[in-house]
């Protein structure tokens, strides 16, 4: 009779305390909940890098397009394209283009003042070759003191040197004037500061030597550096024949009618 009253009395007991356990029950499983971390959040892009988007249907991706690409870091060289090879002026094929090569070859010339071709006399061994400018080994040598025969001569124009007319220039003997901006390219020199000289196609003979730094008024400017070969035909008395240079260090006598 006591147990049966005893029980009686304890389930009211256990029935008021199932609504509290179960309670106690969800406010654990809700601080759980907040105490476990939640999704995280995408990290954001770093600052000039590509941000590659979702993909788009087809399985295409957008994103930075190649013209978009960041900047070359600073310090860096960008690459040149070649410089462009130069082109050639105009008509211009070498220091004597546009001149006849006949015109450069003064036959019977005798660069200077007083010079003429006759009996001249060795002052020191000069060799004899067949041919100007050959390069070849000497066929005889006239010795020092023998007279010899000076033939003719050639001028060989080896260095071209123009002159560009800055003012008029007479040239007299009725033959018209230089004109500013004409052009004339040296041959010969005839003596007492007078050339031949080459302009457009002739041969101007006996032109004063107006480009000189001395001459007054001076009317042009001379362009290049003039250069040249004197080659001489000499016969010897044995009848002998060859080709020596004369503006070399071989030294004659005879060849200036002045002295």
């Amino acid at each position: 009779m006591r147990l049966r009253h005893l029980a009686a009395l304890a389930l009211p007991l256990l029935a008021c305390g199932r609504p509290a356990d179960r309670q106690a029950d969800r406010e654990r499983a809700a601080d759980t909940a907040a105490a476990a971390p939640g999704p995280s959040a995408p990290a954001p892009a770093p600052t000039g890098g590509v941000t590659t988007a979702p993909a788009t249907p087809g399985g295409a991706t957008t994103g930075t397009p190649p013209s978009a690409a960041a900047p070359a870091p600073a310090g860096t060289a960008a690459a040149r394209p070649p410089a462009p090879a130069p082109v050639p002026a105009p008509g211009t094929g070498g220091p004597a283009a546009g001149i006849p090569a006949e015109v450069l070859v003064r036959r019977n010339a005798c660069p200077f003042e007083c010079c003429v071709y006759r009996d001249w006399t060795a002052e020191t061994a000069i060799p004899v070759v067949p041919t100007p400018r050959s390069g070849a080994a000497p066929a005889f040598t006239i010795p020092k003191g023998q007279t010899f025969r000076a033939d003719s001569g050639s001028l060989f124009v080896t260095g071209i040197a123009r002159v560009v007319v800055t003012d008029t220039v007479p040239l007299g003997q009725g033959r018209p004037p230089l004109l500013p901006g004409d052009t004339i390219v040296l041959l010969d020199h005839v003596g007492e500061g007078y050339w031949n000289v080459f302009r457009r196609g002739e041969v101007l003979r006996e032109v004063p030597g107006f480009w000189d730094p001395g001459s007054r008024p001076r009317s042009g400017k001379l362009l290049g550096k003039y250069a040249k070969q004197w080659w001489v035909h000499a016969t010897a008395p044995d009848r002998r024949q060859g080709w020596f240079r004369a503006d070399t260090t071989y030294r004659f006598k005879g060849a200036d009618r002045c002295a």
